[in-house]
């Protein structure tokens, strides 16, 4: 069932699902931030000091396939060629991020 914007609804009532990541833009054209709610602690294992960041790589990694795919099927865009600047931009921007992200809500 889709939202007001047409997105599905996470699907809460499959067992054992738990949604990890909402991401949003607000603000006008000239002015969009992103925001996003997670569940920063979603892939902790008690066992791992860093709290589950390399399964975050994972997750962030497959997000960005989804993200190429729908994109070479809404714009005719190269599927590859879209992961590839996808990656080069993610690299850039952990190097030297463009803006601060203090606007992230956090659950657990």
């Amino acid at each position: 069932m889709p939202d007001d914007e047409g997105l599905p609804v996470p699907q809460m009532d499959e067992t054992h699902s738990t949604e990890i990541l909402r991401a949003w833009m607000s603000g006008s054209e000239r002015s969009r931030e992103l925001r996003i709610t997670l569940r920063s602690l979603a892939f902790a294992d008690p066992g791992d000091p860093r709290g589950g960041a390399a399964v975050w790589g994972v997750c962030l990694a497959d997000i960005a396939r989804h993200v190429a795919a729908a994109l070479a099927d809404d714009r005719d865009v190269d599927e590859g060629i879209a992961l590839s600047d996808m990656a080069r931009i993610f690299a850039a921007e952990i190097g030297s991020p463009t803006e601060s992200h203090r606007k992230t809500f956090r659950i657990g």
